[in-house]
């Protein structure tokens, strides 16, 4: 019984850690959107305003 519940703790804080990521991701999104230097309308940046309507591809563009 105790084998099942140290598997539990561990897929919980897993879980926690890879949302932990994407909500930081997700911030980094909208900073980098924030301090953009022009309002030119590339890929890129209509990509990360689409970005922050969708958090998992938000997440993922703010780490890049």
């Amino acid at each position: 019984m105790i084998k099942k519940q140290k598997w539990n703790v561990a897929i919980a804080f897993l879980i926690f850690i890879i949302a932990m990521l994407a909500t930081g991701g997700w911030i980094l999104n909208i900073v980098k959107l924030v301090h953009l230097d022009s309002l030119a309308f590339t890929w890129i940046n209509i990509v990360r305003i689409i970005g922050v309507f969708f958090p998992p591809l938000g997440a993922i563009l703010g780490y890049l």
